[in-house]
């Protein structure tokens, strides 16, 4: 038998097999760690939020009193996380208040005709008057839709913008 012929095939294959592995080119995708912190923030804003309604329900304030303490507390976790925009959304089926805390300029938060814009350190407040049961908030060209229910409302958007991503929570 010709063993030649065998060994050259062999030589054949192995600097094939050579010449494919350098030519492989590896590609990867790096992509940003996801930051929880926005989820976090926005439950334990949901949880406060809560407690603050419960607490001014329980002590007989008035709606205007619970929203002032609703605005304080959004204005304690604004100061405390400045790269955060901070959507509250409180009332019941017929009158809404939106209050809208930022400290940037992340543009404004329209809901049907009434705008609230964010502005540098600064707390707005829009009444609104939901028709029907649904409400539709416009956060920098994105729509959220809420449903209200009988009773007190209070919903929550917490929007943050690092290293050009941007994260959003709702609940």
């Amino acid at each position: 038998m010709d063993k030649k012929g065998q060994f050259f095939l062999i030589v054949a294959l192995v600097i094939v097999a050579v010449l494919f592995s350098l030519g492989i080119v590896y590609n990867k995708a790096r992509t940003q760690k996801e930051d929880t912190k926005v989820y976090e923030l926005s439950k334990e804003l949901d949880y406060e939020g809560g407690k603050v309604i419960d607490s001014g329900v329980y002590s007989g304030l008035s709606r205007e009193g619970i929203l002032n303490n609703l605005t304080l507390l959004a204005s304690n976790y604004a100061d405390s996380n400045t790269d955060s925009q901070f959507l509250i959304l409180f009332g019941n089926s017929t009158n809404v208040t939106l209050v809208n805390y930022t400290t940037l300029d992340l543009g404004s938060a329209c809901v049907e005709t009434s705008c609230a814009t964010g502005q540098i350190t600064d707390i707005s407040n829009t009444a609104v008057s939901p028709d029907g049961n649904n409400l539709t908030i416009t956060v920098s060209g994105n729509e959220y839709d809420f449903d209200l229910r009988v009773g007190q409302n209070f919903y929550l958007i917490v929007k943050k913008t690092k290293a050009n991503e941007t994260y959003v929570s709702r609940s």
